[in-house]
């Protein structure tokens, strides 16, 4: 059962930080790699194109999840499923949302990570949380044969240094994802989020936070050692499902498929789910609170921050948190705001 079904915007942050560490001498110190890493960051990042190219990419059905909102004060709120990977058809999708985005004061995301790749004092922040500070590594929270599949693993596609004992095993279930995902054509470097602030800072529109970093990087380091363990193990049973479950759900987002979407994130397997232990049910069920659930109330209490500020927001977050009956979308119906689907084309 693969858990991390969307890729959070920390998850891409933490991968921006600490997978320059590969190739370093293995017995570098924790802070020493966060200060080469943080170097390494500096030097390879470059701006993202934020111009609006033709809609030529076009591939099939395009037309992901938009809706909006009216405001009483006459302003208007735009709430958009996005995701953190994707092809050169996110161009596509640029082109079609360029009106919505034009129209509004500001574009909220989940974290302005472009802002972020930038304050090497906050990345230092949060690459702390991300390392054991009790004198404990990764090989004391990881059994050992997933321990050493993790290692063989990453080997084999040249992602491996012991420097990343000193990092949390819930980053190392990142990292693996990470590594299986760049023998797919999808890529962070082509993240909808990223064209999107790209575009609105080009256009001189401010952006938003609708989390924090901290926010997200304390919701992997909590995360249980037993979750992580079951994850890895799931992993391991079948590494080309990562790729080909990332492949499926970017299609599903593209078509704006609301229904598969919803099914994709919050559903599990009936036979699969009866075969889960009561304790792995838990651990299930703690995920997606921690993950999806309860961050989707805080998102919903920030929509309605934008509403009554009298601001018109494209408020964009991983498209997970927008559907099923614990979505954004019906959480603001159930605060009594009509929400219109529109279509994206």
């Amino acid at each position: 059962m693969k858990l991390w079904k969307q890729l959070s915007a920390a998850a891409l942050a933490a991968a921006m930080l600490l997978s320059g560490c590969a190739g370093k001498q293995n017995d570098a110190s924790a802070e020493d790699t966060t200060a080469s890493t943080q170097a390494e960051t500096t030097a390879a990042t470059e701006a993202p194109q934020a111009s609006v190219p033709d809609a030529t990419a076009a591939e099939g059905d395009i037309s992901p999840m938009l809706w909006k909102i009216n405001g009483s004060k006459g302003n208007t709120l735009y709430l958009f499923g996005t995701i953190h990977v994707g092809d050169e058809r996110n161009d596509t999708v640029l082109t079609y949302l360029q009106d919505e985005l034009n129209s509004v004061d500001s574009l909220a995301v989940e974290f302005d990570i472009d802002a972020f790749e930038q304050d090497y004092a906050q990345q230092a922040q949060m690459a702390a949380l991300l390392m054991y500070t009790d004198g404990t590594t990764a090989k004391d929270h990881i059994r050992a044969d997933l321990y050493e599949k993790c290692v063989d693993y990453l080997t084999e596609n040249n992602n491996y240094t012991a420097t990343y004992d000193y990092l949390i095993a819930g980053y190392w279930m990142m990292l693996l994802e990470q590594t299986a995902i760049q023998s797919s054509p999808l890529s962070a470097d082509n993240a909808m989020d990223s064209k999107l602030i790209a575009y609105a800072k080009e256009q001189g529109k401010e952006v938003l936070d609708v989390e924090s970093p901290a926010l997200q990087f304390n919701m992997i380091k909590d995360f249980s050692d037993a979750l992580i363990e079951m994850e890895m193990e799931s992993f391991f049973e079948d590494t080309d499902a990562v790729t080909e479950q990332l492949s499926d759900m970017y299609k599903v987002w593209l078509s704006g498929d609301e229904k598969t979407m919803t099914e994709l994130e919050y559903g599990v397997d009936d036979e699969e789910y009866k075969q889960m232990t009561d304790e792995e049910k838990k651990l299930y069920e703690d995920y997606q609170n921690a993950m999806l659930i309860d961050r989707n109330t805080g998102m919903a209490a920030k929509a309605e921050e934008y509403l009554q500020s009298g601001k018109s927001v494209f408020l964009a977050v991983g498209a997970g948190h927008m559907v099923s009956d614990k979505g954004l979308v019906q959480l603001m119906k159930d605060k009594g705001y009509t929400v219109e689907r529109i279509a994206v084309q």
